[in-house]
């Protein structure tokens, strides 16, 4: 798996856990830390990764199983 393709995953877990917990972008921007909504926006669509620090806020408030999103039985 590539960095893009790990980007994307993220991402997509990221919004699926968000409004899975019915997050807006700015409450979840507030509650870990990021400066502008847009940085979230960019990271749900794959666009821009995360620094671990802040990828680890957003696993830990959200609840994101990252061995889900790094691979699973059909991930060869």
């Amino acid at each position: 798996m590539n960095d893009h393709e790990i980007r994307i995953r993220f991402g997509k877990a990221v919004k699926d856990a968000r409004t899975e917990l019915g997050l807006s972008i700015a409450q979840l921007s507030r509650e870990v830390g990021f400066d502008q909504r847009s940085s979230i926006c960019q990271l749900e669509r794959g666009i821009n990764g995360v620094v671990m620090p802040k990828a680890l806020r957003l696993v830990e408030y959200l609840g994101i199983d990252v061995a889900e999103i790094l691979g699973g039985p059909d991930d060869g």
